[in-house]
């Protein structure tokens, strides 16, 4: 037998004025008797709840805190798992309920629980239906005591508060906490903004930010300490803070970021030191890291089978911030080994140089390949998340194709003069698992038909990810490729190794590796001048540590830029299964082709990686 069950709160009906009574019976309502006849209750102590929901949040207010209630319990492996019922959890849960209600511009919200019981077997299932009232918005809103040698902020422009938005705790807190920040990057080191309410009415309560500017101040010199003294010089071109200039917070601590980046340093810590009033001195203090190291891996995924790497490198073998590696990967279709020299800050604060000898053999179904390359490579990052780089090469190549068309460009082609440059922006929210923003990559090579090159060309490509969050946890994303090449001078056609391939984990998951596009004589994969490749994946979470993916991959490779056509295609829909690990996801990908499968393609694909595929 089910009986339902109902028991309302008992709550005063006051109507504030000053803000002092405002908060005193936003707190009151927060912790008023939870149950007119709580006695009810106590008949069921102990008993199961087999399912607790909570109705009638007000669309404006997030609603995941009900994972943060004791009777709505956590998710195991397979199930859901809730406490036994307890009077005293309904009443903390009701009591944290509606403390969220009144922080989120609803104060007056009332709750009342609901339960259906089956007395046979000792369940419930509980219902909790909120009654928001009527909300608090904002009113009036300005600054007090806001110095006159800073632009006076557009808090609705910056996205915090505007009139007629709901009074809501953490959106106050965050308004105070950007404030300070715009008056602590303009020179005023002790800046303080704290929120006051004014009166309230119908409905509207006064929103005032006093503000205790303190002190202008400049920095008048840096000084370093602690570290090396070679490294001395290197720390003050990263750091970047020119004596003479205000103080600004976010300078300081950007230069933190940017000596942990160097990994020259295993401590950091930056402050100031006042030599009198507006003046100040800017500390570093710093330790030298441990500047050796040894780094190996062992690996398997569909596109390199087996991949292994060995590295030293040495951050200060030279002094002076000048590192040096030495290092090779050897895998199933690949082998390189190099070393090189780097040094920081030579061009800019944030900019990398190296320079590097490198051997390079591949191994393909279609050419073998052995290079010999000496580059030079100049690293730019403008911020924290992008990145410019711009390099030069000159390489020995010797290519040989297996079964080579009449137009294939010679065997042994001997020397090569490249010069590049490749642009990433990164807006993600997390690079490693990516739940909102784009990313972009841009990338330009040309082998100018000058000199001793003799296989010239010129290549371009560019590729795009943009991800969506539709719902907690899960995920919305779609990536674009498009690249082209064009032969030089008397160069019949590119090299095998400068061309386009596709298939496999990473770009075309309906075929195997680089089995998407032109094949040679012998039906093994040649590649081509001109590549296009469009996805996207849906991304959820599952049990446990494992989450789920639906994606449809597409795209093709052509020869020459006469062969391209939206006929040719392919297509394919598939699903992935997850595990997440601190290394990151490992993914097992199982994809059909629907679209323009080759005769010699199989119909269904499993491949295997670590990583997102893009």
């Amino acid at each position: 037998m089910k009986t339902p069950v109902k028991c309302k709160e008992t709550t005063k009906k006051t109507q504030p004025s000053l803000p002092v009574v405002f908060f005193v019976l936003a707190l009151f309502w927060s912790f008023s008797p939870i149950l007119a006849t709580a006695e009810n209750w106590d008949h069921y102590r102990g008993w199961e709840v087999t399912s607790f929901e909570v109705t009638g949040i007000p669309e404006d207010i997030p609603s995941g805190f009900q994972v943060k209630l004791a009777l709505h319990g956590y998710r195991s492996l397979f199930k859901i798992k809730r406490p036994p019922f307890k009077t005293i959890l309904l009443a903390e849960d009701l009591a944290r309920i509606r403390l969220h209600l009144a922080q989120q511009g609803y104060p007056q919200a009332k709750t009342f629980p609901t339960a259906e019981l089956d007395f046979e077997a000792r369940q419930m299932s509980l219902i909790i239906e909120i009654q928001p009232g009527k909300p608090v918005v904002i009113g009036q809103l300005a600054l007090d005591g806001w110095p006159e040698r800073v632009a006076y902020p557009d808090t609705g422009e910056s996205g915090f508060l505007h009139e007629g938005r709901l009074f809501q705790d953490e959106v106050i807190q965050t308004a105070a906490k950007y404030l300070t920040s715009v008056l602590q990057d303009s020179g005023f080191e002790s800046a303080r903004v704290s929120p006051r309410l004014g009166s309230y009415f119908d409905g509207e309560v006064s929103l005032y930010f006093d503000v205790d500017a303190g002190t202008y101040s400049i920095i008048d010199s840096v000084k370093v300490v602690g570290c090396s003294d070679d490294l001395v010089p290197v720390a003050l071109r990263v750091m970047d803070l020119d004596p003479g200039k205000e103080y600004s917070a976010e300078k300081m601590r950007l230069a933190a970021l940017d000596l942990r980046g160097t990994q020259l340093f295993g401590h950091v810590e930056i402050g100031t030191e006042n030599m009198e009033p507006g003046h100040l001195m800017a500390v570093a203090k710093l330790e030298d890291a441990r500047m050796r190291a040894w780094r190996a891996g062992i690996g398997t995924w569909s596109d390199n089978p087996i991949l292994g790497r060995l590295e030293w490198s040495h951050n200060n073998l030279f002094s002076h911030g000048i590192g040096s590696r030495v290092g090779g990967t050897f895998g199933t279709h690949e082998a390189r080994l190099g070393a090189e020299v780097f040094w920081l800050g030579w061009l800019t604060p944030r900019s990398r140089t190296s320079f590097g000898l490198r051997v390079e053999n591949e191994r393909e179904d279609s050419y073998k390949s052995l290079e010999k390359r000496a580059e030079l490579l100049q690293a730019f990052r403008p911020n924290l998340r992008d990145m410019w780089k711009i390099g030069t090469a000159i390489s020995f190549v010797n290519v040989e194709t297996y079964t080579p068309d009449p137009d294939e460009a010679p065997d042994a082609q001997g020397p090569l003069w490249e010069l590049w440059s490749d642009w990433k922006w990164d807006r993600t929210d997390d690079p490693i698992n990516p739940t909102l923003g784009y990313n972009i990559k841009i990338s330009l090579t040309v082998a100018p038909p000058i000199g001793f090159t003799e296989s010239p060309y010129v290549q371009a490509q560019f590729d795009g990810v943009r991800f969506y969050s539709l719902q907690k946890n899960i995920v919305l994303g779609g990536r674009i490729r498009a690249g082209g090449s064009h032969s030089l001078g008397d160069s019949g056609d590119l090299l095998a190794n400068r061309r386009f391939y596709a298939g496999g984990f990473n770009t075309m998951r309906g075929y195997t590796r680089r089995q998407l596009g032109p094949m040679d004589n012998a039906g093994e994969p040649r590649g081509g001048k001109f590549v296009a490749l469009a996805g996207v994946e849906l991304r959820f979470p599952l049990l446990w540590l494992f989450n789920g993916a639906l994606f449809f991959d597409s795209g093709q490779v052509w020869r020459e830029a006469s062969d391209i056509s939206t006929d040719d295609y392919s297509g394919a829909v598939g699903m992935a299964l997850d595990l997440s690990t601190p290394l990151g996801p490992l993914r097992l990908n199982y994809a059909a082709n629907i679209v323009n499968r080759q005769a010699d393609e199989s119909r269904e694909m499993w491949t295997f990686g670590i990583g997102y595929p893009w």
